[in-house]
């Protein structure tokens, strides 16, 4: 499948939209990926509270570690008493937990709502339109490539044809000054020149000299 039709202005065209298409992703991925950043720097709160939790239950076991083998008569009791303390920390560990998550979440989300519209309008408006159009020509491109010599006219005819009956009037003005009166006498390169423009590519580089007809030195009537 060809990406890019044959003439320049197109072409450029096309690169540009492909160019400023991906620039405007990238754009807002990045601003997407900003915006989860700055979220999660919060995440060093819930940290925080999760490793406050967690010295605390370390000094508890080690208060009762310490008393039960340094000190002499009370310490199983001291001991005892600190096991009543055994994670006092843990609603510290907890909530820093789900702090976390919560952070996590929220990044997430403002992210996504930030960020997602304008990629997924970028992608549903662009990359349909870009599809349906390199479609068209990539498959012109291919149907008349396949044509042989022998029937050259004959696609000059069918090319003329459908511009006669898909174009608009003001387009075929552009090529033709009189595109009815050229079709009924069989003059077909100007049409079909139309139909090939129309699509970005360049009618004398499918159809050899040979088979296109000789210009009128008569104008035709207006």
């Amino acid at each position: 499948m060809r990406l890019y039709p044959d003439r320049l202005i197109l072409r450029v065209g096309y690169a540009l939209a492909d160019a400023l298409t991906l620039i405007w992703l990238v754009l807002w991925v990045k601003v997407a990926e900003f915006i989860y950043n700055t979220v999660m720097a919060l995440n060093v709160v819930a940290q925080s509270i999760t490793h406050a939790g967690e010295v605390i239950n370390a000094l508890i076991v080690n208060f009762q570690v310490e008393a039960q083998h340094n000190i002499p008569f009370i310490g199983d009791w001291l001991a005892g008493l600190g096991r009543q303390f055994n994670n006092a920390g843990g609603p510290f560990v907890q909530f820093g937990g789900a702090t976390a998550v919560a952070i996590h979440n929220l990044a997430v989300a403002l992210a996504l709502l930030i960020g997602g519209p304008p990629l997924l309008a970028g992608l549903l408006t662009y990359v349909p339109w870009r599809w349906t159009h390199t479609r068209e020509f990539s498959s012109l491109h291919t149907v008349i490539r396949r044509v042989p010599a022998s029937d050259e006219a004959a696609t000059l005819q069918v090319l003329a044809a459908r511009a006669l009956y898909t174009l608009p009037f003001h387009v075929l003005l552009q090529y033709s000054r009189n595109p009815i009166q050229e079709f009924a006498a069989g003059k077909y390169e100007n049409l079909a020149r139309a139909t090939m423009a129309q699509q970005g590519l360049d009618l004398d580089r499918y159809i050899a000299p040979a088979a296109l007809p000789e210009p009128n030195d008569e104008p035709p009537s207006a």
